[in-house]
């Protein structure tokens, strides 16, 4: 059975032969570039990659190392009682009052605050 004349099947075979004729290929320059650039990115990703094995593999030294001298008994002469937990920013220690300061607190110093504690119970 043969084909019926279709005006569109000519008119992109027209269209495809023009686009033919006007094309050309890409300079061997911008080429060249284009490929440089890939292989900067390449290097790039590379050594991105070494890097984050190399700290990864420090944090998994790191902790191999601080695992291993956790469980180790503690030295001679050293105390392996637990320290006494800090305490909270909200607790203070109560002020020590001395004969100067019984009634009320110091005020002198033109913003209405007393001024900090001389020595804390807690050292």
């Amino acid at each position: 059975m043969p084909e019926s004349p279709d005006p569109l099947r000519s008119l992109f075979q027209h269209a495809a032969a023009v686009g033919a004729r006007q094309a050309s290929p890409a300079p061997v320059a911008h080429i060249t570039d284009r490929g440089r650039r890939r292989h900067r990115r390449r290097l790039a990703v590379a050594a991105a990659g070494v890097c984050l094995a190399m700290v990864g593999g420090g944090d998994a030294g790191t902790a191999l190392v601080t695992d291993r001298s956790s469980s180790e008994t503690p030295a001679p002469g050293s105390s392996s009682a637990p320290r006494r937990p800090a305490t909270s920013p909200t607790t203070r220690p109560a002020p020590s009052r001395t004969a100067a300061h019984t009634s009320s607190p110091r005020t002198d110093t033109g913003l209405g605050t007393t001024p900090p504690p001389t020595h804390s119970a807690y050292r």
